[in-house]
């Protein structure tokens, strides 16, 4: 009789510790981890062993060459403070206040897009 009372203690030990596998991961399905890789990676993106470390020239460049890209932008100014990065656009002449619209929150996309570690805030320049 006392071999069931075993057998039931040791099947409820057991499964308590499996289902306890796997808790506080924080892991919520379709939801990404704060990485700066949409939840690819749990690396530090910035270690120089990781091969798509990129120094913060690097980073200052494709934000650049972004914007650059950008039809209607003419010039672009970007200070950083840590993983806060504010854009200053200067536009072509000639376009009307929708179309100035339309190029600040295409330049916001496109830097997000291209470099997801920074929170940008672009702002436009008159001149």
């Amino acid at each position: 009789m006392m071999k069931p009372a075993i057998r039931l203690a040791a099947a409820l030990v057991l499964g308590g510790l499996l289902s306890a596998c796997g808790q506080g991961t924080n892991d919520t399905p379709g939801e990404y981890r704060d990485d700066g890789y949409l939840g690819m990676t749990q690396t530090n993106p910035n270690l120089q062993t990781n091969p798509t470390e990129r120094s913060h020239y690097e980073d200052t460049q494709i934000a650049r060459r972004t914007l650059l890209a950008i039809e209607g932008v003419r010039q672009a100014q970007m200070f950083s403070n840590g993983p806060h990065v504010f854009v200053y656009l200067r536009l072509d002449d000639g376009l009307t206040e929708a179309q100035r619209e339309r190029v600040r929150a295409d330049a916001e996309k496109a830097l997000s897009y291209h470099n997801p570690r920074f929170d940008y805030q672009v702002r436009l320049r008159d001149g």
